[in-house]
């Protein structure tokens, strides 16, 4: 099979994400005792019932502190971002919809590549360029492009910005081979996995969660920061929690999945 290079000059500006996190404060309470004036046993008795209230007000404060504990995640896990685009004539950089190229792996790598919607069976005169980029943390791992990719990129339909994409192998049964989100939840184009945020861990200035990663009869639970393995359909996938958080200015998700 013959396949057409072409020389591509599509940049894209990379879009990032701003978390803004903001600390409530608290203020202490002032209890004010007036002298009594009277005879000893009325100063004595006086004393018993300020003491005998401020013992009632400490237990208060010890059921509301507990009471507010709720799940094991850390407040302190480091947050990154993710972000990623795949730019052509039918998916403009400034563009709303949902996109699902089919075509050639030109050339690329490391977060850059250069595609054609020319299929893969067919000699093509005029090229039909697209670009792909992917802005992801130190050392998470990029994705290895096959020569005949199927990708599937979705947008916010609220804000625009990039939701999920899922990259897949059209010479191997359009397989998926490696996804990325930034939402809480699985990509349509990923069936066979689920994600859902549990152990919710109340902070300060957000709500902390891990994700929990399931399919088939497997599950796996990580925490942000960290990394987990699962098996889905019977491949073995490395899945990662770059940020799965509720903040003042709305939900913080990024994660991915590799196999």
């Amino acid at each position: 099979m013959t396949r057409v290079r072409a020389n591509l000059g599509v940049h894209l500006g990379v879009w990032g994400v701003l978390i803004t996190a903001a600390a409530g404060g608290c203020s202490d309470d002032i209890v004010v005792a007036e002298d009594s004036v009277g005879d000893p046993s009325t100063e004595s008795e006086s004393e018993s019932g300020t003491q005998t209230e401020t013992g009632s007000e400490g237990d208060t404060d010890t059921d509301t502190d507990t009471s507010s504990e709720t799940g094991s995640q850390s407040c302190d896990a480091p947050a990154e971002e993710l972000d990623f685009a795949l730019v052509g004539a039918l998916s403009p950089a400034e563009g709303c919809d949902d996109f699902s190229f089919t075509g050639q792996f030109i050339q690329g790598g490391a977060g850059l590549y250069y595609l054609d919607a020319c299929p893969c069976d067919k000699q093509c005169l005029i090229p039909d360029p697209y670009t792909l980029t992917i802005e992801l943390p130190d050392a998470a791992p990029y994705p290895q492009i096959p020569d005949c990719p199927q990708i599937h990129f979705r947008r916010d339909p609220d804000s625009c910005a990039p939701a999920s994409l899922v990259i897949a192998d059209l010479d191997d049964g359009e397989r998926p081979l490696w996804l990325a989100a930034r939402e809480d939840q699985a990509p349509e184009d990923m069936p066979a996995l689920t994600v859902a945020p549990v152990d919710p861990t109340a902070c300060p200035d957000k709500q902390q969660f891990a994700l929990e990663f399931s399919a088939d009869a497997d599950s796996t639970v990580v925490s942000q920061g960290e990394a987990g393995s699962l098996s889905i359909e019977g491949e073995t996938w490395s899945m990662y929690d770059y940020a799965s958080m509720q903040t003042e200015d709305g939900p913080v998700f990024a994660w991915l999945g590799a196999r």
